[in-house]
C-alpha cells in the first residue's frame, strides 16, 4: 500500500542527489531509509540527475515542476515588458498622498450622522402626531374620555396613516414580496398595539 508524499522540490532532490554521492558505498535502501523517501523516489531521482541540475539552474531550487507555465510565451513578454519599464519612485498615476493632513483625514466624517437600526415601537412614536409631548397620563386620559363618549381612539386612525410612513421608512429598497410581507407584518403589529392601547 503506498503512502501519499508531497511531491519533493529540485533543491531537495539536489540535496538527495549529494547525500547520496556521499555515501557512495552504502545501499539505495539504506539511504532512502535515512532520508525517509521510498527506494523507488531515490532510483528516479538518481537516475535524472542530469535532468535536474539542469532543471535547478533553469527554474530555481523552490520549484517542483520542471516545465514553464501554461502561459510561458505571454509569461516571458510580460516580464520584458516589465523590466523595460523606466523605474522610478514615483507611481504610474501620480502622487498618492492625501491632500492635507493624517488627522483631517480620518476625522473627515466625524460630523455626519450615524443610522442605527429603528425599532417598530420607535418608529410609531416617531409618526404619532396626536401623543407627541403628552405624558402617559394625560393620554390615557384621552382614552378614557373618548371611550365614555362613544368616540373612537386617536390611535385608531392612525392604522390606516401609519402603514403608508411605515412604508417610506421600513421598506427601503426590498423586493415588493419583502414589502408586501413587511407591509402585513406592520399592520399586525399595529393591530396588537391598538388592542393593549384599548385595554389600558
Amino acid at each position: 500500500m503506498s503512502r501519499n508524499r508531497k511531491p519533493l522540490t529540485l533543491g531537495e532532490k539536489l540535496r538527495i542527489i549529494e547525500e547520496a554521492e556521499k555515501r557512495n558505498g552504502a545501499t539505495k535502501a539504506s539511504i532512502a531509509r535515512d532520508l525517509n523517501i521510498p527506494e523507488s523516489s531515490l532510483k528516479t531521482i538518481l537516475a535524472k540527475k542530469d535532468s535536474i541540475l539542469l532543471n535547478a539552474a533553469k527554474f530555481g531550487l523552490n520549484r517542483k515542476a520542471p516545465k514553464d507555465g501554461k502561459y510561458a510565451a505571454m509569461e516571458k513578454a510580460l516580464v520584458e515588458c516589465e523590466a523595460a519599464l523606466p523605474v522610478d519612485d514615483e507611481p504610474e498615476f501620480g502622487s498618492l498622498e492625501l491632500p492635507g493632513s493624517f488627522a483631517d483625514y480620518v476625522g473627515a466624517d466625524d460630523d455626519v450622522a450615524v443610522c442605527s437600526e429603528v425599532s417598530l415601537d420607535d418608529i410609531i412614536e416617531t409618526v404619532r402626531p396626536d401623543t407627541a409631548g403628552t405624558s402617559d397620563e394625560e393620554e390615557m386620559d384621552d382614552a378614557a374620555e373618548a371611550s365614555v363618549s362613544g368616540k373612537s381612539l386617536p390611535d385608531v386612525s392612525l392604522a390606516t396613516s401609519l402603514p403608508s410612513a411605515l412604508f417610506r421608512i421600513y421598506m427601503g429598497n426590498a423586493p415588493e414580496e419583502e414589502q408586501k410581507k413587511r407591509l402585513k407584518d406592520v399592520r399586525k403589529h399595529l393591530a396588537q398595539k391598538l388592542g393593549d392601547l384599548r385595554r389600558k
